[in-house]
């Protein structure tokens, strides 16, 4: 598996990059019709010119603001340059992989702790009699519920969390790709004739307005998944209660 300079494997770097080629195609063809819509306003009535100057100018407000939304998404493009490759909003392969990594380097081995702690505490019974071994009894319970802390909630819990960020980003990806290929669509279908004019610029304000909702929406989720996973995992990075004072409980009991 390859990945990129920001971490992505080559099937997440190939989206991004078709989703930046898709940004191009709409920029490119909102200038073509620009233009086309440019030549044909003098050869209207200046009752229809104003109206239709008006609308253009609420197309250019909805554009930028959908521009807006993929520039803090990540999403770079422009039209005849060459741009760097863009940082997108995380990496969800990089964080099943940081997710993984939480689940067998530290839940595996913690796990195998706990095991080993409970088959310290059945030799204890079978060989090992009088006041040391009660008090080294009496600490391993705290121990286990110590271990079992970082093994359930801290673990779980941020394994579960970072997956659903991954999730989230990827729908989030999913649903710019097929914004930006239904926008496209509903500009090939504006003609711009002296007759046309308003038509054509209405159904590229409807088209806009249509992309700009699915995005705002599609961005409001992932803003809400990514906070609410913030918040999650600062609970369990800063739950303490199983460890008195802030510190690993005592081996042994006074």
């Amino acid at each position: 598996m390859t990945t990129s300079s920001f971490g992505l494997t080559a099937e997440e770097a190939a989206l991004i990059a078709k989703i930046n080629e898709l940004i191009n195609r709409v920029k490119a063809k909102l200038i073509e019709l620009q233009n086309a819509i440019s030549a044909q306003l003098s050869s209207l009535p200046a009752f229809l010119r104003d109206r239709a100057l008006t609308k253009w100018a609420n197309v250019t407000t909805v554009m930028n603001e959908a521009w807006r939304i993929l520039a803090e998404a990540g999403f770079s493009a422009s039209i005849g340059t060459q741009t760097p490759e863009p940082l997108p909003v995380g990496s969800p392969s990089a964080l099943y992989a940081t997710a993984n990594t939480w689940s067998d380097k530290v839940s595996g081995p913690v796990t195998g702790t706990v095991q080993s702690i409970t088959a310290a505490s059945l030799k204890v019974d079978d060989s090992w009699q009088g006041r040391a071994a009660s008090r080294y009894l009496e600490s391993l319970p705290s121990q286990t519920t110590a271990l079992d802390k970082i093994r359930f909630s801290l673990c779980d819990g941020i394994t579960a969390t970072l997956a659903e960020i991954a999730k989230a980003i990827t729908a989030f990806w999913t649903s710019v790709l097929l914004a930006l290929l239904v926008l496209i669509a509903a500009l090939a279908t504006a003609a711009v004739t002296a007759a046309g004019v308003l038509p054509a610029i209405i159904l590229i304000l409807v088209g806009l307005v249509i992309f700009l909702g699915t995005l705002a929406s599609s961005a409001a989720t992932l803003r809400a998944v990514c906070g609410a996973a913030n918040v999650t995992l600062r609970q369990k990075l800063n739950d303490n209660t199983a460890f008195g004072g802030g510190h690993w409980p005592r081996t042994t009991v006074q």
